[in-house]
């Protein structure tokens, strides 16, 4: 297996939790926040926006759902950010 496909899961978990990140700070909510909001406890909302957690989708849909948003749209904010990012990397 290659080194990318290795991180593969790791480097997708930092993405969705980039987007999740992106979209609370458009909302104007920190962190303690959207924790309140979503009944969790302010660590593990950390733990996933650094994408040290691996989120179950439930929990990623009442994230979604105190954001004003939906799986889909952080979902593909997550994927457009791997895009970009997969650009920026010199072939190998």
């Amino acid at each position: 297996m290659n080194r990318d496909a290795k991180n593969l899961p790791d480097d997708e978990l930092k993405n969705l939790g980039s987007s999740i990140r992106r979209t609370r700070q458009l909302r104007n909510l920190s962190q303690g926040a959207l924790a309140a909001k979503c009944n969790f406890q302010r660590n593990y909302v950390c733990g996933v926006e650094r994408g040290s957690r691996n989120i179950r989708f439930l929990s990623l849909l009442v994230i979604a759902r105190a954001l004003g948003t939906t799986v889909s749209e952080l979902v593909d904010g997550a994927d457009a950010l791997g895009r970009s990012a997969n650009k920026e990397r010199p072939a190998s």
